[in-house]
């Protein structure tokens, strides 16, 4: 997978309406898709919806505000509280035709999160229904992709209903969250994201992996894994918060546990008795009938040496680290992957 753009809030405050920012142009793909072993690519186009929320949250939605380049207090996020279907379907269809005429791109990657908040639901059925039927048209099927592209979402397990396995379409695919899993809350009830340890972290996996089975049950839908090979916002070495938009995270977290241990952790998790048959990898030939629904591990996150601390919200100054993998983070992956 790599980044490709961004939903945005565009209009005024009274008639908003979304946009995408596209990150990459076509050499990306062609580029990515040159490397060895790398047929196509996915590209990833996020949202926040619930931005405006974490702002408040964070206390950024004071003066002075600390995005100065969106309107204040949440402009970045993607109004899918507020859009008619009509509009949906023409983003859907800007996104679809964009990508179907490259054939470096086998799918597309809607991050859009919380992916199970209530008031976002009916509109991010219709959207996903519009991208599911737009990558399987025919206009964007060819040689290299005689089914048409692939549509994937992110989320947890509980966030999957019926209807939303359903808008994913023949070619849909969800990535499970196997990260920031059941977090433990605050005596005021808040996340102040606090790491987990080994022991928290084994047994919340196993838990989202019970409840990805059970979601999946009466769907053939595909599904992969998300582990966290650097930083998330409760598997992570240390944590800097910021002085200003800390909200409910204003202590300095050092971890003990290493990304590398996460990484053994995750994979110990996915070689117990209980998940293994689910887990298996079957390919739906004569010695395997039953083609798996499972697709390997899906990793979070490589963002490049370059950047070493992860922002969250964006724009706070709060900073987890690391925010790309080691290279003993590397070398953990590598011997597990065997």
């Amino acid at each position: 997978m790599i980044y490709g753009g961004w939903f945005a809030r565009e209009g005024s405050a009274s008639a908003p309406y979304m946009t995408v920012g596209y990150q990459v142009v076509e050499q990306d793909y062609a580029d990515y898709s040159a490397i060895p072993g790398v047929d196509s690519v996915v590209v990833v186009i996020d949202g926040r919806m619930n931005l405006c929320a974490e702002f408040t949250q964070f206390k950024m939605d004071s003066d002075p505000c600390p995005c100065t380049t969106c309107p204040c207090p949440c402009g970045e996020s993607p109004t899918f509280d507020s859009i008619t279907n009509a509009s949906l379907n023409t983003v859907a269809l800007g996104i679809t035709q964009k990508f179907c005429q490259s054939e470096h791109v086998g799918g597309v990657h809607i991050d859009l999160e919380p992916l199970g908040i209530t008031k976002y639901h009916g509109s991010v059925v219709s959207f996903l229904t519009s991208m599911a039927a737009g990558l399987a048209a025919t206009s964007c099927k060819s040689t290299a992709f005689p089914t048409g592209r692939s549509l994937s979402v992110f989320g947890f397990a509980e966030d999957l209903s019926s209807d939303i396995l359903d808008a994913l379409g023949p070619n849909g695919m969800v990535i499970i969250s196997g990260y920031d899993l059941y977090p433990d809350l605050n005596s005021a009830g808040q996340d102040d994201f606090q790491f987990n340890s080994i022991v928290e972290y084994k047994n919340k996996l196993s838990r989202q992996l019970n409840a990805t089975q059970l979601a999946l049950k009466n769907h053939k839908t595909s599904f992969s894994l998300a582990i966290p090979i650097s930083a998330s916002s409760h598997e992570y070495e240390s944590y800097t918060p910021s002085k200003l938009y800390c909200g409910p995270a204003c202590t300095g977290m050092a971890n003990t546990v290493t990304m590398s241990d996460y990484i053994n952790a995750a994979y110990d998790v996915m070689s117990y008795p209980e998940h293994s048959e689910f887990l298996a990898m079957h390919d739906g030939t004569a010695k395997d009938p039953t083609p798996s629904q499972f697709r390997g591990s899906t990793l979070w996150l490589m963002s490049g040496p370059q950047t070493p601390n992860w922002e969250y919200p964006k724009h706070s100054g709060n900073m987890w680290s690391p925010n790309h993998p080691n290279a003993d983070a590397y070398k953990t992956l590598m011997e597990r992957l065997k």
